[in-house]
């Protein structure tokens, strides 16, 4: 029994304890200097770092994938080589390019003067919005269009502004990863790069913006939440539930942010951000052949399981457009250091042509494409599915997009398909109520793609289906709801301003020089501004198929960043961001980005069951736990044919094959270039090689050429080599073996630095000195499975191996593209495009690409 006395002395001290307990303990922050939370306001530091710069993940990355260094001279040119203009064409030319100009003015006008630090300004009601946090999206969005028309002065405020921009600040509760990334990360990038990197303030805001979506994916599968509780997120503690990725994610928000996260990668030298895309892209690789129309993805994905395989809907319309338009872009951005973006791409593209790609039947049988839609149950047969005839305004990037791919994959058939697509989003506008295409409408679509007559009884057909409950005639409800001949319905008569259309033009006309494209450029031009121009600056049109449309009360950031952008470029000299120069006038022959210097020391590779190492343009086959490869060995050897090399065995290998190998079960192998039996073996070879190994499979470099030689015609020549039963044992090590091959193409850089794979076996590395005398390869035993190196890390680590954990794709299915083996290089601006990002350029590669 406690007396009352004592039990009042002893009270004190409790409550005082308990405090200190609770503070310390209970109520601790998963952030450092984490020190007060509202809602409305995230955190704030006193010490100027930034607030996510200190997050700390759950699932932490400690060997991220490293970012492909760039092989110069890879992509051919992709620019029209254009003559030179007379006087007359010129002054045309001028007078155009500053209408274009005047007409961004007063809409830039417009923002400042009502909306200035907001995320747009409502147009009619000039009242200040903020649908995307609060952070000036209209500001960061539009910088790069501000330096491209030479509004210097305008650009410099809006980067002084800019510096008040505070991410720990948000307006919502969720954000849009997506939008987030495209409008913020994009815009600041796109800045960056566009001004010759001379204000670094936008590479510092674009770090930021970096740091605080980068916890979106601190997941267990590292897959990002794509509608993320950012509140929620900062303010976690140890005892907080951990993230994870929905289960119902729209495919365009996850797989489109490749462009502005390998960027970030690039110019920050932080390969996280490049990792946490790169893993996405993975599991869309495994994926691929697995969906209910191989080759291309479904709508709605599931991001937690990372199975593909439920979703019936397919298109690359709204929900899954930037997805594929990200492909050749990526590939562009990386110079060609993998063969993955132009598989996915090339898969992606044959099942376009089968399934989405459709032609409309009009009344001047114009021979021109549409994108679709296409739906699968999972019983029909993949070959008697039915392409719905539904165009979107959002789907007219893809002639763009073909077009790109065209040149930079060297595939000029393309080019055809590219221009059929282009001409059907022109269609869509010159045939258009006030000659501006809808935002969705249904067309009559051929029976036969080669013999598609105008008929007008069928026309009459579709529009009866379309509107089945209509009292009056079909010629009635034609005249009502004004549809265009070839026209069954307009689903959603808006048009918000979007860039689609024009992006496209802008890009065949630079590839093509077709001049007709100017003239059509120049009278959407007209048409638009006519019909959408305001007070304070542009609105969308809530139905474009009546006469005096309704006005949106809403300009959506892509009107300055990207639309009037295009616009203004078409008018533009073509030498202003040309697609084969930096991304800017060639006033200023600046290149944007120079690739991350070759690694001067050693390339680190890891596989338990094979390595393949690449010396004087031979591939030996090594099969060492790891192995160390010395970068001055590889200083008088030509790299183009390594990683040619590299290629050819990575290709072999994504299809389930292996190199012919011998077996020796030799205890030792001591190899010097004293040793005349090992010298006439490896006659090609710079330097001396020691190995050791126990029951060992080796071959001689001098086999090797053969192997290879062999190793690249081998499934034709004797398909029985590679039997079912062979590939499902071979298949669980093929993902290692390609992660390793990649990683020994791309991991030359970073100085004195090892790159780790992160596909690797388990257990801990027994490391090795390596002196200047020895240059020889060496052997790294084992390989941690976790990852961190402190006890006070966090335990949920992750085990990186997307392709085994996912069913591979069945051989038939994967077969459905091209497989290509051309190495050309990814040149890229950073800045054409919707998806934001200008002006990135490879200093030595010949080739741009626009990316967004």
């Amino acid at each position: 029994m406690i007396y009352p006395k004592y039990g009042r002395i002893l009270l004190f001290p409790f409550l005082c304890g308990f405090v200190v307990v609770y503070y310390l303990f209970l109520s601790r922050p998963r952030f450092a200097d984490q020190w007060s939370m509202s809602q409305g306001a995230i955190i704030q530091h006193s010490d100027g770092e930034s607030f996510w710069a200190k997050y700390v993940p759950k699932y932490p990355v400690r060997a991220p994938i490293p970012v492909p260094s760039a092989i110069p001279g890879s992509i051919p040119a992709v620019q029209h080589r254009f003559a030179r203009e007379d006087a007359a064409a010129r002054g045309i030319r001028m007078a155009r390019l500053e209408a274009v100009k005047g007409n961004f003015t007063h809409a830039w006008a417009g923002y400042k003067n009502h909306a200035w630090m907001s995320d747009e300004v409502a147009p009619i009601s000039g009242r200040a919005n903020n649908p995307f946090g609060g952070w000036a999206a209209t500001l960061v969005d539009s910088l790069d269009t501000l330096w491209i028309m030479g509004l210097h002065e305008d650009f410099e405020e809006a980067v002084a502004a800019i510096a008040e921009l505070d991410f720990t600040q948000c307006s919502l509760e969720e954000i849009n990863v997506f939008e987030t990334t495209i409008r913020y990360l994009g815009g600041f990038l796109g800045a960056y790069d566009i001004s010759q990197h001379k204000y670094p303030i936008l590479l510092e805001k674009a770090i930021e913006v970096g740091q605080m979506l980068y916890a979106a994916f601190d997941t267990p599968n590292h897959m990002p939440i794509t509608r993320w509780k950012i509140n929620n997120a900062a303010a976690q503690t140890s005892a907080t539930p951990p993230q994870e990725a929905g289960e119902s994610v729209l495919v365009a928000e996850i797989g489109s942010l490749t462009l502005e996260f390998t960027r970030l990668s690039q110019l920050s030298q932080d390969d996280r951000y490049y990792d946490a895309v790169q893993r996405i892209m993975d599991v869309f690789e495994a994926q691929q052949g697995w969906t209910k129309i191989p080759g291309l993805w479904p709508v709605v994905v599931n991001a937690r399981t990372m199975d593909f395989r439920d979703s019936s809907m397919f298109t690359i319309g709204g929900m899954a457009d930037s997805l594929y338009e990200y492909l050749p872009k990526q590939h562009a951005l990386l110079g060609g250091a993998s063969q993955q973006y132009e598989k996915l791409y090339q898969q992606a593209l044959d099942a376009m042509k089968s399934h989405i790609f459709f032609r409309p039947m009009t009344p001047d049988d114009a021979n021109v494409l549409f994108p679709g839609d296409v739906s699968s149950d999972g019983q029909t047969p993949v070959s008697q599915l039915k392409t719905e005839p539904r165009a979107q305004h959002l789907s007219c990037f893809a002639g763009g997009m073909v077009a790109l791919g065209a040149k930079v994959f060297a595939q000029p058939a393309d080019l055809d398909v590219a221009q059929q697509l282009v001409d059907g989003c022109i269609w869509g506008y010159e045939n258009g109520h006030l000659g501006i295409m809808p935002e969705v409408m249904h067309l009559a679509g051929c029976e036969d793609q080669t013999q598609c007559s105008w008929s007008e009884k069928r026309w009459h057909r579709e529009v009866e289906k379309a509107f089945p409950d209509s009292a009056g005639s079909v010629e009635a409800t034609i005249r009502a709801r004004n549809l265009p001949r070839g026209v069954s319905k307009i689903d959603d008569g808006r048009y918000i301003l979007r860039p689609e259309a024009i992006e496209s033009i802008f890009t065949l006309y630079r590839i093509t020089g077709d001049a007709r494209l100017v003239e059509t450029a120049w009278t959407m031009f007209n048409t638009i501004i006519k019909h959408t121009t305001t007070e304070i600056g542009h609105a969308g049109l809530n139905d474009c198929t009546v006469d005096n449309p309704p006005k949106q009360d809403r300009m959506e950031s892509f009107w300055l960043a990207e639309t009037l952008k295009y616009f203004y470029l078409m008018f533009a000299e073509p030498d202003v961001v040309s697609l084969d120069d930096p991304g800017f006038s060639s006033r200023v022959r600046e290149k944007f980005h120079r690739s991350p210097p070759l690694r001067k020391s050693f390339v680190f590779v890891e596989d338990k069951s094979r390595k393949y190492d690449f010396v004087d343009n031979e591939p030996a086959h090594w099969t060492a736990n790891s192995l160390l490869v010395d970068r001055q060995k590889l200083q008088h050897s030509d790299e183009s044919q390594l990683r040619l090399a590299c290629k050819l065995l990575s290709e072999r290998i994504d299809r389930g094959e292996t190199v012919p190998e011998k077996t020796a079960t030799t205890s030792t192998t001591t190899t010097s270039t004293s040793s005349s039996s090992s010298t006439d073996q490896k006659k090609d070879s710079a330097t001396s090689t020691s190995t050791t190994s126990t029951t060992t499979t080796m071959t001689t470099a001098s086999q090797n050429a053969d192997s290879l030689r062999h190793f690249n015609t081998r499934s034709d020549e004797n398909p029985s080599v590679d039997s079912a039963e062979d590939k499902a044992k071979k298949r669980h090590s093929m993902p290692v073996i390609s992660e390793m091959l990649r990683g020994l193409e791309t991991g030359l850089r970073d100085e004195g630095t090892k790159s780790e794979i992160s596909a690797i076996p388990p257990q801990q590395p027994q490391q090795h000195e390596a002196t200047t005398q020895q240059k020889t390869r060496k052997t790294i035993t084992q390989i941690p499975t976790t990852d961190g190196d402190d006890d006070s890390a966090p335990q949920h680590i992750e085990q990186y191996d997307p392709l085994t954990s996912i069913p591979t794709a069945p051989d038939d299915a994967v077969s459905l593209g091209r497989r290509k083996t051309s190495l050309m290089r990814r040149m890229s601006f950073f800045a054409l495009g919707k998806r934001k990002t200008l002006g990135h350029y490879h200093q030595h590669n010949k080739g741009a690409v626009a990316v967004k």
